[in-house]
């Protein structure tokens, strides 16, 4: 980001580029190339580069804000807000999680090679105890599930 810094504050920015023009002398504005063939620099006319360090968080919980920024002795400093995502946002982490925990499950891989006649033969074969029960019942309630959402799109 770039900053237009005078007397310790900062008079415009964040800019993502170098502005076209800048107010030279006496306060015209001009091009920076007409400051440059004027013989005025024009490399470090009172702009100031910095990027606020990015802070560590976990973007399952939380998410970045917008940085805000000062000025300490001539410097830009600044800082991001780390901000607790909603309950919203929460929510669509956990289904797209179940989403894709649903597509990587080979149970709903071998539901879909058997197809729908090769379903409860599957079933027949590879159900034998509770355990195998449980996690096909887990992986029937989730195909509901991400069929469901996708149907009412709540």
């Amino acid at each position: 980001m770039i900053f237009y810094v005078k007397n310790n504050r900062i008079v415009e920015g964040p800019l993502t580029v170098y502005p076209k023009v800048v107010t030279g002398p006496k306060g015209v504005q001009y091009p920076l190339r007409e400051l440059a063939a004027k013989g005025y620099p024009v490399d470090n006319h009172g702009w100031v580069e910095y990027t606020a360090p990015v802070p560590n968080y976990n973007p399952n919980t939380h998410k970045l804000g917008d940085a805000a920024y000062s000025v300490v002795d001539g410097e830009v400093t600044g800082e991001y807000a780390v901000i607790p995502l909603t309950a919203a946002e929460l929510a669509e982490i956990a289904r797209r999680d179940a989403v894709q925990t649903t597509k990587g499950s080979q149970v709903l891989k071998n539901f879909l090679d058997a197809g729908p006649d090769g379903i409860e033969t599957y079933i027949t074969n590879n159900v034998t105890d509770l355990a195998s029960a449980k996690q096909v019942l887990t992986i029937l309630g989730k195909i509901v599930w991400v069929i469901a959402d996708r149907q009412f799109d709540q």
